[in-house]
């Protein structure tokens, strides 16, 4: 898959994830939870995935990029 396909699959993700966190918990403790730990796995998740596209395609990307600070 090129560079190209493969960030767009992968800010996709990132848009999902970004979705997810700004829905409200309900007032169900239980419920909230459930969302938390839903999103705790979904950042985790993409996270590794960002890892994983940086490791294969750092001759590709910019230096700042494929180095980041942090």
């Amino acid at each position: 898959m090129s560079v190209k396909r493969e960030w767009a699959l992968m800010k996709a993700r990132v848009d999902r994830l970004v979705a997810l966190a700004s829905i409200a918990p309900e007032a169900n403790e239980a419920r909230a939870e459930q969302e938390r730990s839903a999103f705790t796995g979904a950042t985790k998740s993409v996270g590794a995935a960002m890892e994983a596209f940086m490791t294969r395609f750092a001759d590709s990307l910019p230096a700042r990029a494929a180095h980041p600070v942090g």
